[in-house]
């Protein structure tokens, strides 16, 4: 990623780390009013962010994306976690379930020796089932139970991961959880109520 992306990256995600600090400093009373005299900027930050991540992911082959800045503290996953806890924009159900198919994928993957032991036939047919994910995910954006920016990211992820599982088929697929395992651990992490079906 350029210079003027990752610059546009930090200040989206500055935004929401600091609408988060601002809202965990107040009471529990004043938090509802928090998110909805906030809810555009949060909404337009958490879009713009998913809109770069997007262009980051569909122009950067999946072993060339910089995993730190998506993984770290204050980083790309932990804005797009805390976008998705105050927009409601996921339910916590999905996110699971999503992310149990994809690790049952990766166990399947970690279950050969190494990337010489996938045969062809083995690597399309994870490549289909990686594929399969995505109306998956849609069946879920057209139930409300996924925001439209999730949905997006998710589906250029799934994209990437499905074009670049070749050679280097196990370590492209570890990244890939790495991002998603990253985003679930701070959407818990930051909505602990939330992931455990409770309200903000």
């Amino acid at each position: 990623m350029d210079e003027k992306m990752k610059s546009d990256m930090s200040k989206n995600i500055n935004i929401l780390v600091e609408k988060k600090k601002s809202y965990d400093k107040r009471p529990y009373r004043e938090r509802k009013d928090f998110i909805d005299k906030n809810k555009n900027d949060i909404k337009q930050a958490y879009g713009k962010l998913i809109d770069l991540c997007i262009k980051d992911i569909n122009n950067t082959p999946m072993l060339s994306l910089d995993i730190e800045e998506y993984i770290k503290p204050e980083g790309i996953c932990e804005g797009i976690a805390i976008g998705i806890g105050f927009l409601d924009a996921l339910k916590k159900t999905q996110l699971r379930k999503f992310f149990d198919q994809i690790k049952d994928l990766e166990h399947r993957l970690k279950s050969k020796k190494s990337n010489e032991d996938l045969s062809n036939e083995d690597l399309n047919k994870i490549k289909i089932e990686v594929l399969a994910l995505i109306p998956k995910l849609a069946y879920s954006k057209g139930r409300d139970l996924i925001d439209d920016e999730f949905y997006n990211f998710m589906k250029a992820l799934l994209l990437r991961l499905k074009n670049d599982m070749n050679e280097n088929a196990k370590d492209v697929f570890e990244k890939f959880v790495n991002i998603l395992e990253s985003v679930l651990a701070y959407y818990t992490y930051h909505f602990p109520s939330l992931s455990k079906g409770g309200t903000t």
